[in-house]
């Protein structure tokens, strides 16, 4: 990194920033931590939270999208069964069914 010195040793050039705050951190002051750098073990928790409530969040509006997804289908479905039950009906063909059967 050119130019940028460590936050916590300013004769000291920065090697990364951090990932969660970017902050230049020196490779004595870096946290390494499931191949990212982070100025501080309080960033890489957080990083670590907060990677896991998106995770969760995205699971839940997938999930809920699902469901959309289903209604709406169903909704379809519902509206062409309308549509074609109605045609049926002017065309009498369910009347004849019920004769048939004795209703």
């Amino acid at each position: 990194m050119s130019g940028s010195v460590c936050v916590n040793h300013p004769n000291q050039a920065a090697v990364a920033r951090c990932v969660t705050c970017n902050k230049p951190v020196c490779s004595s002051c870096a946290v390494k931590a499931s191949g990212k750098t982070f100025c501080s073990g309080n960033c890489r928790d957080n990083h670590a939270k907060f990677a896991g409530y998106k995770e969760s969040k995205e699971g839940l509006i997938a999930s809920l999208m699902s469901y959309a997804k289903l209604i709406v289908a169903l909704a379809v479905i519902g509206a062409i069964a309308v549509f074609v039950g109605a045609k049926v009906l002017h065309l009498g063909f369910c009347q004849s069914i019920l004769k048939i059967f004795g209703f």
